[in-house]
């Protein structure tokens, strides 16, 4: 069977259509309150312990909402990056840490008062 020009046409054009439509409806996967408990602490952060300079700390949206990146750097030098997310499963907040030493942590646990 043969597609007449005009219908392929047609057809083809309406595939990235098509396609855009199920993204729209699936545009927020991570727009659910829960995962967005931590939203204050995005932004440029000076931290401080007993008064003094302890380092920088930047925190960024990633992936439209579904995850938060840590960036640290502390006043003796040291750095450190998280990667943290809310894992719906466990209804549980993640965090995986690692630093230019080569440690690392892993933290769960939930948003409270």
């Amino acid at each position: 069977m043969r597609l007449r020009p005009s219908l392929f046409l047609l057809l083809l054009c309406s595939l990235p259509f098509s396609a855009r439509s199920v993204q729209a409806a699936d545009a927020s996967p991570c727009g659910a309150e829960v995962r967005h408990q931590f939203d204050f602490w995005i932004g440029d952060w000076s931290v401080t312990e007993h008064g003094k300079a302890a380092g920088t700390n930047r925190i960024d949206r990633l992936l439209d909402g579904c995850a938060l990146l840590e960036n640290w750097v502390g006043a003796g030098g040291g750095r450190g990056h998280s990667l943290n997310f809310y894992d719906p499963r466990r209804a549980l907040w993640q965090q995986t840490w690692v630093d230019a030493t080569g440690g690392s942590l892993n933290l769960t646990g939930q948003f409270s008062d």
